[in-house]
């Protein structure tokens, strides 16, 4: 289910991000009366961004229209925004990961003995409730991984993991498992970066709220930068849901440019050098939305989807927006429960390349996950390039090449038919699209003996076939 937040829509006040102007020889003096006109106004910025060149500050018609007639001004955005949740109570189905693992074939790693030992990975999210007594976890405090902790919720907390405020102040911990939950006594692994350095920041209020978080998880990525941590996992979103219609975000603003939050992200990425992975959103089945929530849309972060065990998209997982110039998600992997849960695997996994390497730029490491999986180079905006395959990341990693099986059909008919020479059902996953990435529909199932008869559906250009060993297939309706 999902998190709504509920606002007075009669609040007068609304929170923005102001962002400064760079003039050649004057960005002090800028700053200076930036600073005076809120100590005269009796403003208290909320949060400085450095990288965006900007604050947060509440502030009223009034206020804003004065603010839009200073001189140190370039533009300000309105923050818009909710908090995702999968459920609001634990969920007994998280407890056997061995699908997951065993889809994205995770032991060809464990086996080379990767497991992301020292790499620092920084996780913002809604809370870390009895993180420290998780049987899943107790090796992360044992071994004292847990390096670091901030709160921006509530910075005078001082028992960061036994102070519940909330009833979802367990979704971190949640998520931290599926990066490097290991119970030896079961002889259960729910995650690959066992021996990774963990820094752990909450930016998410999950009670009921209003629209800080959103500049929280900006200031939480520059607090993970400062501490030397390159590589983050985050399974907050933001979309519409609140009460006051006037402070959603709109689904055309979903395209990497428009939100902060996204835009931070994309320089993050592109500036910082770091590695974002991000749940896509569970928005699928919302007829008003669909789409990726914020920051799932910039371009230069891994925004991570949900499937079934065969790679068919779950109806809850967000999909990319058709008017995006770049494929999103980037990739997907089975959950059950939410792609909060996709998210951290593939988190856990990237982990595990940065101990093969730690030169390895976001920008590679994303190119190698992509190119490993099952539907690449046939992506769409369901699942992105689809599974991955660590059996081909160690190979990519080594510099190896891939035999790929991936082929081009033109189909001049309206269906195209797959002959096979073994008498038996062959597991298939077609997806229908009306160009080379937006899918119109998708299907999964076992084909009759020796035959796979794909027609072609109405307004379908591209045809995607993946028929797993038997080879992966676009075909171009003619």
């Amino acid at each position: 289910m999902f998190l709504f937040v509920f606002i007075n829509s009669a609040f007068s006040q609304s929170k923005y991000w102001l962002f400064f102007r760079e003039t050649s020889g004057n960005h002090q003096n800028i700053k200076e009366k930036s600073a005076e006109f809120f100590k005269v106004n009796k403003l208290t910025p909320l949060v400085e961004s450095k990288w965006l060149n900007g604050v947060s500050v509440v502030l009223d018609k009034n206020q804003l229209e004065k603010v839009k007639r200073q001189s140190w001004l370039k533009s300000y955005e309105k923050i818009n925004g909710f908090f995702y949740q999968t459920s609001t109570k634990k969920d007994s189905t998280l407890e056997n990961n061995d699908i997951t693992l065993n889809q994205i074939k995770a032991n060809a790693l464990k086996k080379a003995g990767f497991t992301g030992k020292n790499v620092k990975v920084g996780i913002i999210d809604g809370g870390f409730y009895e993180a420290d007594t998780d049987p899943t976890l107790q090796q992360c405090f044992k071994n004292k991984q847990v390096v670091a902790f901030k709160d921006f919720i509530n910075p005078a907390k001082t028992n960061f993991y036994h102070e519940q405020e909330s009833p979802l102040d367990f979704h971190g911990t949640e998520v931290m498992k599926y990066i490097c939950g290991l119970e030896s006594a079961q002889k259960m692994q729910y995650g690959m970066a066992t021996d990774a350095q963990f820094y752990l920041v909450r930016t998410e209020n999950g009670g009921i709220e209003f629209r800080m978080e959103e500049d929280n998880w900006i200031a939480g990525v520059e607090w993970l930068h400062s501490q030397g941590v390159r590589l983050i996992n985050s399974s907050l979103g933001y979309a519409d849901g609140f009460t006051n219609p006037d402070e959603n975000h709109k689904v055309e603003e979903v395209n990497g440019r428009t939100i902060a939050m996204s835009r931070f992200a994309n320089l993050a990425a592109t500036e910082k050098g770091m590695i974002i992975i991000v749940a896509a959103g569970n928005e699928g089945d919302n007829v008003n939305w669909r789409v990726l929530s914020a920051p799932a849309d910039a371009e230069n972060i891994l925004s991570v989807g949900a499937t079934n065990f065969v790679g068919y998209k779950m109806g809850y997982s967000s999909i990319g927006p058709e008017n995006l110039e770049y494929l999103k998600p980037n990739i997907s992997c089975f959950s059950l429960s939410g792609t909060s849960f996709s998210a951290p695997i593939i988190t856990g996994l990237a982990a595990c390349m940065l101990e093969y390497d730690s030169t390895l730029t976001n920008k590679k490491i994303f190119e190698i996950i992509e190119k490993s999986g099952n539907l690449y180079p046939f992506g769409n905006n369901f699942v992105g390039y689809g599974v991955p395959n660590s059996e081909k990341i160690l190979k990519l990693l080594k510099g190896e090449n891939l035999i790929s099986n991936a082929i081009k059909i033109e189909a001049k008919g309206n269906s195209h038919i797959f002959e096979f020479f073994e008498a038996k059902p062959i597991d298939y996953l077609i997806f229908w699209k009306k160009d080379k990435w937006n899918v119109i529909k998708q299907k999964y199932g076992k084909s009759p003996f020796f035959k796979l008869e794909v027609k072609k559906e109405k307004n379908a250009k591209f045809t995607t076939v993946d028929l797993g060993e038997k080879g992966l297939f676009e075909i171009e309706w003619r």
